[in-house]
């Protein structure tokens, strides 16, 4: 399914809606998004975060 909704083109291309559709939250990741992750598990409280798999998709792989 990842490769049909990269087919499908970019966040603001003709296709934004469909794509957003199969997300939970019914859109594009935005840049802070993923800062807001990649901030949390660099910072101190998350220093017993091991091995961790985290991702950062909307819901779209719930």
């Amino acid at each position: 399914m990842v490769k049909q909704i990269e087919a499908l083109g970019p966040a603001d291309g003709p296709n934004a809606a469909a794509i957003s559709g199969f997300t939970a939250v019914g859109r594009y990741a935005r840049p802070a998004d993923i800062a807001a992750t990649v901030a949390h598990l660099t910072s101190p409280e998350a220093g017993y975060v091991t091995g961790a798999v985290v991702n950062v998709d909307g819901g779209f792989t719930s």
